[in-house]
């Protein structure tokens, strides 16, 4: 089991990282990890995709953020620090992770699956399979429709607000709103 840990040299970064859509109030998520605290360096992605059929595992296993082809990163929103000596486990968690819905039911305000639906399963079984520590209330039934406003209004404020944040080196870093 890993527990999360204070930063320190033995702690490696979890992220949740929003990609702007078309639409306003709409991003696309997806987790980004990293063994230090450097997010200009290449990070490791875990995400789903549809590009006009199935939902897709889209893991990408190094990305510079600020490379053109992420020209729709808005900014990375902290998770905990966790114990370096589990990425290996944790990086194997959420590749096992299923792309489809299968019997999880959706999130409120989404129709359908996505892949904000996926990454709030994801975390969810990370929370309770104690690869990460406790840092949302999982126990409250809407707590993943809450998680969901939040991740949206830091999105907002952070297009809206260029100086919000801190920057590590490149890369913007929001911490959630709630």
């Amino acid at each position: 089991m890993n527990i999360l840990v204070s930063m320190s040299q033995s702690s490696a970064y979890f992220h949740l990282a929003l990609y702007h859509m078309q639409k306003s109030h709409q991003y696309h998520w997806a987790f980004l990890m990293s063994p230090q605290n450097i997010l200009n360096e290449p990070v490791e992605i875990f995400q789903i995709v549809q590009n006009g059929g199935p939902w897709e595992n889209d893991h990408q296993d190094r990305v510079f953020l600020m490379d053109a082809s992420q020209s729709k990163f808005v900014c990375c929103i902290p998770l905990l620090p966790f114990d370096r000596h589990g990425l290996q486990r944790l990086r194997q968690v959420l590749l096992e992770q299923p792309v489809e819905q299968y019997g999880t039911p959706l999130t409120p305000p989404h129709p359908r699956w996505s892949c904000e639906q996926w990454c709030m399963r994801t975390l969810e079984r990370l929370i309770h399979g104690r690869h990460v520590a406790v840092q949302f209330n999982t126990q409250h039934p809407k707590w993943k429709e809450m998680f969901n406003l939040d991740a949206i209004k830091t999105g907002d404020r952070a297009l809206s607000n260029s100086g919000y944040g801190s920057y590590n080196g490149e890369v913007r870093v929001v911490d959630l709103l709630q």
